[in-house]
């Protein structure tokens, strides 16, 4: 029987199945997936039929693209999931669609990972039913584990989670472009540009963990008085870049409502 069975190969599946083993290696990982070419290529071991993953594995674990999750849930309703714990890491599906088809019954469990899965430094939001025991939670968080660090979340607090670390990376990705296009309006070429900007950001962002002060904090520490970064701080107050940062990620949370909404009706 495989501690974790994995519906979906593709980057994200793969990467929770390599993040899992590496920290428990005596794990047991099955993988499925409908293009058998992923299979080829995976580093587990592999079942050939739904059934057979369902069947013997513990935990069975969604990831699969959210237009494909109904004739998914059509197909493994068909199948005994009686003390088994599903996760579902597809975005703006709500547990109680996955209640819908597969019983009000079963386990389940939802999570949002974000890109630092990658790199084993994933912020996994995990919100679960009423169904699912502290001893199934705590074996789904070991799994999650093996990404970064997880957090206990209600399923109201989701798409707010998306807005802000799921999304984040792409407005920080949008910042550094800002910045490396500056830098090279300064002075330096692309390959320097982008080597100083890559090196300052990792630098902040390890010295903000490691030091555990505010962010406000460390920004008065770099913004000596009528210094360079004083300067440059000024025109981002007079942009108002704040009111838009704020915008954005409320933008962001209306979307992922919406996308919600969307998928139950």
């Amino acid at each position: 029987m495989a501690d974790l069975g994995i519906i979906g190969y593709g980057n994200m599946g793969s990467a929770i199945a390599q993040g899992y083993k590496n920290k428990y290696p005596k794990a047991k990982v099955l993988v499925f997936d409908k293009d058998k070419a992923k299979l080829k290529i995976a580093k587990f071991k592999t079942a050939k039929f739904l059934k057979e993953l369902a069947e013997n594995s513990n935990i069975l674990l969604i990831a699969v693209k959210p237009q494909d999750i109904d004739s998914l849930l059509l197909e493994l309703k068909r199948f005994s999931l009686k003390d088994k714990t599903l996760i579902s890491i597809a975005a703006g599906i709500p547990i109680s669609r996955l209640e819908k088809f597969l019983g009000k019954d079963t386990k389940i469990i939802r999570v949002m990972p974000n890109l630092g899965a990658f790199v084993q430094r994933s912020i996994s939001a995990m919100a679960k039913n009423k169904n699912v025991s502290n001893k199934d939670f705590s074996s789904a968080k070991r799994i999650f584990a093996g990404l970064g660090k997880v957090l206990e979340v209600k399923e109201k607090e989701i798409n707010a989670i998306t807005a802000v670390s799921g999304s984040g990376p792409g407005y920080i990705y949008y910042f550094l472009a800002l910045l490396e296009k500056a830098a090279q309006k300064a002075g330096f070429d692309k390959e320097k540009a982008r080597r100083l900007i890559l090196e300052t950001a990792v630098a902040s962002v390890l010295l903000a963990e490691k030091s555990g002060m505010e962010f406000s904090e460390l920004v008065k520490k770099v913004a000596s008085k009528k210094g360079t970064t004083e300067a440059g701080l000024k025109e981002f107050k007079k942009a108002e870049l704040g009111k838009t940062v704020e915008k954005a990620v409320l933008s962001a949370l209306k979307r992922a409502k919406q996308i919600s909404r969307r998928i139950v009706d």
